[in-house]
């Protein structure tokens, strides 16, 4: 399990590296808003290719170890070009090499994950909740900001020492993968909503947040089609329409809050990732709370009081926007985390069949997060081209309610999460 927990580090600490400076940094090499919105769209790129095929090599033939062991390899290479390219073709070229590369981690670290637990619960181990082990990638994403807070503040280091510390991070996640466990893909016993009771204390109780339901019926053909009958399902389709609505404004913040920070408000760039950091800390709370929020709100409700509070603060930084609630507004990045990188892999989880469990979650990857990573970036880049980066807030708290609604009143899975949250 530490060798687990340290990967989810490691990856989430590159993107700590990377997702508060990098728009700063393409702002540095004389990008425009709209080129700054297509590079940064170019991680929703990689995710429409990437998460899919590398989820079906780990559900079909390769170690997962093995996988992430080229992926973070292949990753630290891409930074390389990366910190060579000038210019806007160079840099979406690099860039997009880098996310074609890494992007696929999360979703076989989380089929490993889920792999682990089940071989865990059948040699008779309490299995541990997904989110104490996804916790560590919050606090791995906060790291850097503090590494590099130092380097930019007392060590004159410009902005783009943000691709070294990413590029050290990068190897360090290739050593660790050997440590990573061997789970036989496809070998791991199916779920079972029969739970022994005692032993596990809080750890198992918790796991009645992701176990209880039965998985999608199985299917003939490749795992990956098999996963998206299963995601066609109307319930699921809701669920992830609305998870959908909510990355999309998710992708809009996170490409342009830095350049609001600093344009907008003033505020020095070193600042850019502390402040983003007050949210991560949040963040921690909520991630070690998820099953307790599960068991009170229930999916549909925590997942429509998430996308209300990602509106709400959109809204709030398009009404009023002040440095005091940039910081403000922080409160609700747990929450906003929830929704869209913990809920719904749990839910996945829970509803896939054992032959397709890692390429549920890379067809989420891909229908998902890549989709509205790329229209939600670029078209904040072009609202903030043609109006304010102000606007971009607006638009994405339009999206919030949107989505928050669609939880509220179309979704309708409820006898399944009353189990998954007993």
């Amino acid at each position: 399990m530490p060798a687990l927990k340290a990967q989810y580090f490691f990856s989430f600490a590159i993107l700590g590296c990377l997702l508060p400076y990098i728009p700063v940094y393409l702002h540095e090499q004389a990008l425009g808003e709209a080129q700054l919105g297509y590079v940064v769209s170019m991680s929703g790129v990689a995710i429409m290719f990437s998460p899919v095929v590398m989820a079906l090599l780990a559900d079909a033939h390769l170690q997962s170890r093995t996988l992430l062991a080229w992926m973070f390899g292949l990753s630290a290479l891409a930074l390389v070009g990366v910190w060579w390219a000038s210019g806007f073709w160079p840099l979406l070229a690099a860039y997009g090499l880098f996310w074609l590369a890494f992007i696929g981690t999360p979703a076989v670290q989380d089929g490993l994950n889920f792999r682990v637990q089940a071989r865990r619960e059948a040699d008779g181990q309490p299995r541990v909740a997904y989110h104490r082990i996804r916790v560590w990638g919050t606090v791995g994403f906060m790291v850097p900001s503090l590494a590099i807070y130092g380097l930019l503040t007392w060590g004159g280091a410009s902005v783009g020492v943000i691709l070294p510390v990413a590029l050290v991070l990068g190897l360090a996640g290739l050593a660790n993968a050997a440590l990573l466990p061997r789970v036989a893909n496809g070998a791991a016993p199916p779920l079972s909503a029969a739970k022994s009771g005692g032993a596990a204390g809080e750890e198992e109780a918790d796991e009645g947040a992701e176990l209880d339901a039965p998985p999608a019926p199985p299917a003939a053909g490749l795992p990956t089609l098999a996963a998206a009958r299963a995601m066609l399902e109307p319930s699921m389709l809701v669920f992830l329409v609305a998870v959908w609505l909510c990355m999309l404004a998710k992708a809009a913040y996170y490409a342009f809050f830095p350049l609001y920070l600093t344009r907008q408000l003033g505020v020095p760039m070193q600042w850019v990732g502390l402040i983003l950091s007050v949210g991560v800390l949040i963040e921690i709370f909520f991630m070690l709370g998820f099953g307790r929020l599960l068991r009170l709100l229930g999916l549909r409700g925590l997942m429509a009081v998430g996308a209300a509070c990602d509106a709400l603060r959109l809204a709030l930084l398009f009404a009023y926007p002040n440095i005091y609630v940039a910081v403000g507004t922080q409160v609700f990045h747990g929450m906003s985390v929830l929704v869209v990188h913990v809920a719904p892999q749990i839910y996945l989880n829970h509803r896939a069949g054992e032959r397709y469990r890692s390429s549920m979650q890379g067809l989420y990857c891909v229908a998902v997060l890549g989709s509205g990573q790329i229209l939600g970036a670029a078209l904040g880049g072009l609202v903030a081209q043609g109006t304010s980066l102000v606007t971009v807030f607006g638009l994405g708290a339009a999206l919030g309610v949107a989505a928050a609604a669609l939880f509220a009143i179309a979704f309708r899975d409820r006898p399944a999460m009353a189990e998954m949250a007993a």
